[in-house]
């Protein structure tokens, strides 16, 4: 993957998670909404993100996988 590709999906995932970031939108809505579409991934095609992803009855895992128990804490 050259440089031009990796800054095309860059752009392509900041676009998603902007509206999140900025405090835009209300994320749960944000996220349903995300989950619902086909998107255009550069140099990928299309896509549609899974559900799961937004399903918050998942127990969040840290980094070092372990559940997470901080409210709200960000982790992969």
């Amino acid at each position: 993957m050259d440089e031009s590709m990796r800054h095309d999906i860059a752009l392509f995932r900041y676009g998603l998670i902007a509206p999140l970031v900025n405090g835009q939108v209300e994320p749960k809505a944000y996220l349903k909404e995300v989950s619902e579409r086909v998107h255009h991934v550069p140099h990928q095609g299309d896509k549609m993100f899974p559900t799961r992803a937004t399903n918050e009855s998942q127990p969040r895992r840290s980094s070092i996988g372990a559940p997470d128990t901080k409210k709200g804490a960000l982790t992969p």
